[in-house]
């Protein structure tokens, strides 16, 4: 289970990354996002899903979406930057741009 922005990166490059101070609000909807995250992972995994079948759960989708929504939030990014962060972990993960289109329409919406 991973969001496409936690992809793993060496710690040089990491320690690059501006770390925001997200605000209380912010932090404690991360915070119960990544928890219904991870209850509907043990929910799936206790059905025997494997990691792909779980991925491509509808409410799964959506948290990830909305976990990344609120972190784009937290760095203050804007529309442009967020489609181009989009269109970058979609080119890196292979989505075609009909997908690619799919996920900014999503994010769009929120």
């Amino acid at each position: 289970m991973h969001s496409k922005l936690s992809t793993s990166l060496d710690m040089e490059y990491i320690a690059l990354f501006p770390v925001p101070t997200a605000t209380h609000i912010i932090h404690d909807q991360i915070v119960r996002t990544v928890k219904a995250l991870e209850q509907l992972v043990k929910e799936q995994v206790a059905l025997n899903q494997d990691v792909g079948q779980i991925e491509a759960v509808p409410e799964y989708i959506r948290l990830e979406h909305e976990i990344d929504r609120l972190v784009f939030q937290a760095f203050g990014l804007s529309d442009a930057e967020i489609g181009t962060i989009n269109k970058k972990l979609n080119a890196f993960y292979g989505e075609s741009p009909e997908e690619q289109d799919m996920v900014l329409e999503e994010d769009e919406g929120n």
